[in-house]
């Protein structure tokens, strides 16, 4: 007999506490087995005298091989705590009897288990948690009752505080700033940025009286010191552009300009207001900035450039403002197609802040002093011109210049629109038609009443040798004339002209300084100059007077 731990070949089970009794006598393995299986052991026996090996304790032969290479032979009552079924699979001749054994019904049991691989299942599953499945944030919660991230809470929460329908805007700045919103000419008005702002946006921003801060020739220096008129009007957003009189006049070093410039928009932010800023502006010509003075502006720019914020919203105006044919003559004030382009960068930043619904949706008739704002009827007056006009309302062709005028009537809704048709050649020097009523609600207004004109209208065809339109308000007390308050979209200088679509005006703010015993409402469409030929329809939605205040 010998010892398995004697044997070199295989030590793992030797440690584990089996022999291998190797005899070319039976006998002697068979007694050699007997012994150390009455040790408790489990006892492998080779028997090579004829060929065959058994695994046996000496009194039962577990496994037997007839012929080397052969099969092992295995019976069930040589598996003495098997089950019936056990037995039989484990003697099974091959796999098809070994499934027979265990049954068609054990089968399908087994089949109706779920893989482990990609599993699916029916029915109610229990017992697995989120955590199981790494999903330990998940909660079952409706879709109407899940909250929003803190992230998108936040942003909403600054945009739901910055502006609304009829927040105040203040313009400050220098005379790129004035030229708009405070003249009497249309023509001035058209050079103006915040004309264009003002139509950009829809008229949907209040500009209050005085709320146009631009003073001509001012350095940052002197905008500082007259920075609490401007933060007295209580904005919620501010236009600013300024510093190129500081670099041309004063010949201020580029760190003094930025000082200057952080310490305004600071002041505007502090009261919560959104400061939308302008890059300085490129000079031409005779204003031309000198080599070192260019340096200083372009360092300015860059400084202006990283004020970008929730509140500060910053306008790179080098990116289509360059060219000497975007400017008047003295190469430092915008023309009309300049003042376009620059009304239309500073609006865009404001627009994406705003409602998008019209500030003409809101002037219903309940808070218009208009009486006839949902333009019923047909018994307006005509002069100079043909066709149907609204109740109250007077359309006035007499100084058009010989163009052909036709009104006619459409209805949307509860409300009714006018259209204006122009047509034919324009032969004399008067060169306007005139939409308009004198019918107003006019004890409504007292001393300090605030009023805004509005116009919702809509351009059907293109306009050609149209100069522009215009919504103008006079107001008239005891005294004969107080004021007037008007709004002007030029048309004919714009490059490129304006297209068909639906457009708002708004004028600006009077207030009344005494009793108002008459207010005269007009929406103004100015022709070219000279004998032209002039065509166009233009449907007014809405125009209004409504009191803010």
């Amino acid at each position: 007999m010998t010892h398995y731990d004697d044997l070199t070949n295989n030590s793992t089970l030797g440690t584990n506490g089996r022999y291998l009794v190797k005899s070319k006598k039976k006998e002697d393995a068979l007694n050699a087995s007997k012994q150390v299986w009455e040790g408790g052991l489990i006892i492998v026996v080779e028997y090579e005298g004829t060929n065959y090996v058994k695994i046996t304790d000496g009194a039962n032969t577990f496994v037997s091989l007839a012929s080397e290479g052969g099969s092992p032979s295995v019976t069930s009552g040589e598996i003495s705590d098997a089950t019936t079924v056990g037995k039989a699979v484990l003697t099974a001749s091959n796999a098809t009897n070994a499934r027979n054994a265990i049954g068609a019904a054990s089968i399908t049991d087994l089949n109706a288990k779920a893989p482990i691989n990609n599993p699916t299942f029916t029915g109610t599953v229990g017992g697995i948690t989120k955590n199981m499945v790494g999903l330990s944030n998940v909660d079952n919660t409706t879709d109407l009752q899940k909250p929003i991230s803190t992230a998108t809470q936040t942003a909403l929460d600054i945009k739901a505080s910055l502006l609304q329908n009829n927040s105040k805007i203040v313009q400050f700045g220098d005379s790129i700033t004035a030229y708009g919103n405070n003249t009497g000419n249309p023509y001035f008005d058209s050079w103006g940025f915040t004309t264009w702002l003002n139509i950009y946006t829809g008229g949907r921003l209040l500009l209050p009286s005085g709320g146009n801060k631009g003073v001509g020739g001012n350095t940052t220096v002197q905008m500082i010191a007259r920075l609490g008129a401007a933060l007295a009007l209580n904005p919620a957003v501010v236009t600013f552009i300024g510093g190129t009189n500081d670099i041309a006049v004063l010949g201020s070093p580029a760190a003094t300009i930025q000082a200057n410039i952080k310490t305004i928009v600071d002041a505007f932010t502090s009261i919560n207001a959104v400061v939308v800023i302008g890059t300085i502006l490129p000079r031409y010509g005779t204003s031309a900035l000198t080599a070192p003075q260019e340096v200083i502006r372009q360092s300015v720019n860059a400084y202006i450039l990283t004020l970008a914020g929730d509140k500060v919203k910053v306008v790179n105006n080098e990116t289509n403002m360059t060219g000497a044919g975007l400017y008047q003559s003295d190469g430092l004030h915008p023309a009309t197609n300049g003042a376009q382009i620059l009304g239309a960068n500073m609006a865009n930043p404001i627009i994406g802040l705003l409602p998008t619904f019209r500030i003409t949706d809101s002037v219903a008739q309940d808070n218009a002093l208009t009486t006839n704002i949902a333009l019923t009827g047909t018994s307006g007056s005509v002069n100079g011109a043909t066709g149907q006009v609204a109740t109250s309302y007077t359309l006035n062709a007499s100084n058009s210049g010989g163009a052909t005028v036709v009104g006619s009537k459409t209805s949307t809704g509860t409300y009714n629109q006018q259209v204006i048709t122009i047509s034919g050649n324009k032969t004399l020097t008067n060169k306007l038609i005139q939409f308009g009523t004198s019918s107003f609600a006019t004890a409504a207004l007292t001393t300090g009443s605030i009023t805004n004109s509005f116009l919702d209208y809509e351009i059907l065809t293109p306009l050609v040798n149209v100069k522009g339109i215009a919504i103008s308000t006079n107001y008239n007390g005891a005294g004969g004339y107080l004021a007037d308050s008007y709004s002007y979209f030029p048309i004919d200088a714009v490059v490129p002209s304006y297209p068909v679509g639906r457009y708002q005006l708004r004028g600006y703010n009077f207030v009344a300084p005494a009793s108002v015993t008459n207010v005269d409402m007009f929406v103004t469409i100015f022709l070219n100059d000279g004998s032209v030929a002039v065509s166009g329809s233009i449907k007014i939605w809405k125009a209004a007077v409504q009191k803010i205040s």
